[in-house]
C-alpha cells in the first residue's frame, strides 16, 4: 500500500538557522496537520548539569532544564505553548521538589546582540553563561504550567 501523501506546509517554520532536515520533509509530506489533529514540535535544547558540579556522584542523574530558542522576542506560538506547557507540566509533577527537572525556559537570542532574553527578561551575556553553569538562577517559565489543560 503506498503511502498516502499530505503536503503540510504548516508542520515546521522555515529559516535559513534551521536547515530543512528528512525527517522534517518526510513529516511534511506524510503527516496531516495541525486541522486534522496532528502537531509536530522540535525542542531546541535540553541541557544539563551533573557530577560533582551539583554534588552528585558522576554516574548519578543530573539536573537539567528545557529550552525553546527564538531569534526574535516574540510569544511562543499556540501549539508549542501547549505541547510545551504539557511536558512541563507533567515533569513538574514528576518531579516536584525539582531534584532533577529545573523548569521550562524560552530563550530568545538573535547570535549578534550582547544580551538574550530569557522568559521575557533581559539578560546579559555574561549572566546568560552564569545560569547555564548553574551560578545564577533565573525562575523557570511557569506560565505554560499554569495553562488550561
Amino acid at each position: 500500500m503506498p503511502l498516502k501523501e499530505y503536503q503540510n506546509k504548516s508542520l515546521f517554520g522555515e529559516h535559513k538557522l534551521f536547515p530543512r532536515t528528512p525527517l522534517r520533509e518526510w513529516i511534511r509530506k506524510h503527516i496531516p496537520g495541525p486541522q486534522e489533529g496532528f502537531v509536530a514540535e522540535d525542542l531546541d535544547l535540553i541541557f544539563l548539569r551533573y557530577g560533582k558540579l551539583i554534588g552528585r556522584d558522576k554516574d548519578a542523574d543530573g539536573q537539567f532544564i528545557l529550552c525553546e530558542w527564538k531569534l526574535s522576542h516574540r510569544e511562543l506560538p499556540y501549539s508549542q505553548q501547549r505541547v510545551f506547557g504539557l511536558i512541563d507540566r507533567l515533569l513538574r509533577k514528576a518531579d516536584p521538589e525539582s531534584v532533577y527537572y529545573q523548569g521550562f525556559y524560552s530563550i530568545c537570542w538573535n547570535g549578534e546582540d550582547k544580551s538574550v532574553i530569557i522568559n521575557d527578561n533581559r539578560f546579559s551575556l555574561e549572566e546568560f553563561q552564569t545560569f547555564l553553569l548553574g551560578e545564577k538562577t533565573i525562575e523557570p517559565n511557569v506560565s505554560l504550567s499554569e495553562r488550561r489543560r
